[in-house]
């Protein structure tokens, strides 16, 4: 069952992710459409260096959200430089939660990880969490390292991610 839900929330933010990187039929890219009915204004402040890798202003897909599935709280939060060089960046983070937090420390057991589509991990996920005012939420992982395959996200990492 706890596989099951994993992999229900898994696929709830592979397709939150791949909905971000469309528009709307405006002219205009003010805003996107993150696949959850309604219109949000996209920020220019969303940013992210994780892993070696970076991104900033609105071609950045960076996002935190918390969503209940099959009657369980999850907080996910999804990374995208959604350019067209190979390979693209993708991380994906998500474990049990009815509210976006200030402080997370999770262990190894208790969180998943998705970067480019490995999901082996190895350390603690410890992270600040803090409400920007404008719609954004700063994210900086802190205290130790996470290796997720080759990729090392450590404690000088941060993500500015839209909130939804």
């Amino acid at each position: 069952m706890k596989k099951i839900l994993l992999l229900l929330s898994f696929t709830l933010l592979s397709t939150m992710l791949a909905s971000c990187s469309g528009s709307s039929s405006s002219s205009s890219d003010d805003y996107t459409d993150p696949g959850f009915g309604e219109v949000a204004d996209t920020v220019s402040t969303k940013a992210f260096n994780v892993a070696g890798e970076s991104c900033t202003g609105q071609q950045c897909n960076a996002v935190i959200f918390q969503e209940k599935i099959d009657g369980t709280n999850y907080v996910a939060i999804g990374v995208n430089d959604k350019h067209s060089a190979s390979p693209d960046f993708k991380l994906k983070i998500y474990w049990q939660g009815s509210s976006i937090p200030s402080t997370v420390s999770l262990s190894e057991s208790n969180y998943s990880i998705n970067l480019n589509n490995t999901t082996s991990k190895s350390g603690a996920l410890n992270m600040n969490i803090t409400a920007n005012g404008d719609g954004t939420y700063s994210i900086a992982f802190s205290t130790n390292n996470i290796t997720v395959g080759t990729y090392t996200i450590n404690s000088t990492d941060t993500i500015r991610a839209q909130g939804y």
